[in-house]
């Protein structure tokens, strides 16, 4: 089970009873490189859109909900205000405007036996959708932004990577022997795996979701943890009775450190 970041990865926009509904949306350019992503009709409709830009739902009738997913981190924003995500809006006729705007979580559940990925919305605690994935998925990490999750899919000996805003499969990927934990840098610039019967860790690039380094460790690595500056992950190794570090600048291990027998996990605050 994994839950979308503690600061809002997207919001909800939803209408009071009586009110317009809504024509056009504008967002904040808040961030100038990468686009918004906008769902409408719970989840029929998605449209990439970038800040500034307004945007026309196009249905005639206008809509009466919306959500906004794919919003960075480092915009900073509070996940306990609804507020802070100010947003240009036209209404399909005249009113008042006494909606809300909630941010959004969700739950990623790892269903292993069914092959597939619950999403539960935080807000009605119901699943909205149901995503097939890879064979045995046993983890699943999530994008800083919010954007992306990547299941480990332990028997497929895969990692699937799923668009958050459509709850949809965007690509899979084949790893090492069985992948059992995937772990990604604060920048969310690299998902780190470690493949448990290959004695390895696959290294994704996120930009492009592409495989692009393998790295040798300890025997049956079983988890994986990157610090919270993202220069060093720390895979324990359980048949080795060992802790790897990576220098994630370089993908290669720069220490290895003796510890008890069968380490199964590493924490890091």
């Amino acid at each position: 089970m994994t839950l979308t970041p503690t600061w809002p990865p997207g919001l909800s926009t939803l209408l009071a009873a009586g009110n317009p509904n809504f024509a056009t949306v504008v967002l904040p350019t808040l961030q100038v490189s990468e686009p918004y992503t906008i769902t409408w009709d719970n989840g029929l409709h998605t449209e990439q859109v970038r800040g500034g830009i307004i945007f026309n739902f196009p249905d005639q009738l206008g809509v009466s909900t919306f959500t906004v997913r794919g919003i960075d981190p480092a915009d900073g924003l509070d996940p306990t205000s609804g507020t802070e995500f100010v947003t240009g809006l036209t209404f399909v006729g005249s009113g008042s405007f006494t909606g809300t705007m909630t941010p959004l979580a969700t739950i990623y559940i790892i269903n292993e036996g069914s092959h597939t990925v619950s999403v539960i919305n935080t807000g009605t605690n119901t699943v909205e959708a149901t995503v097939q994935v890879g064979y045995g998925p046993v983890d699943v990490a999530i994008a800083p932004n919010g954007a992306t999750a990547y299941v480990a899919d332990e028997f497929a000996h895969s990692v699937t990577v799923v668009d958050t805003a459509t709850n949809q499969v965007v690509t899979t990927l084949p790893v090492g022997f069985l992948p059992v934990k995937t772990a990604i840098t604060p920048n969310g610039a690299t998902a780190y795996v470690a493949d448990a019967g290959a004695k390895s860790v696959s290294v994704i690039n996120t930009a492009n979701n592409t495989v692009v380094a393998t790295i040798g460790v300890g025997a049956d690595p079983v988890d994986l943890s990157i610090s919270p500056d993202g220069v060093h992950a720390y895979v324990t190794n359980a048949g080795s009775n060992s802790v790897s570090v990576i220098d994630t600048s370089t993908n290669a291990v720069s220490a290895t450190v003796p510890v008890g027998v069968l380490p199964v996990n590493a924490g890091i605050f």
